[in-house]
């Protein structure tokens, strides 16, 4: 019964490059959502340029 608790090592390995994959695409998607933010910033400040004139 154990055993069937129990991962195999391949099991293992096939969860540590799942989970690397995703702390890899984390931070991909961190950077992109970066990106818009400084954007969005952009954006906003020339909102604010056009209402003033």
């Amino acid at each position: 019964m154990e055993e069937n608790n129990q991962l195999n090592s391949r099991q293992k390995a096939d969860l540590f490059v799942e989970i690397e994959n995703c702390r890899k695409n984390l931070e991909f998607y961190r950077g992109e959502i970066e990106k818009v933010e400084e954007k969005l910033e952009e954006l906003e400040k020339l909102k604010k340029a056009y209402e003033y004139y």
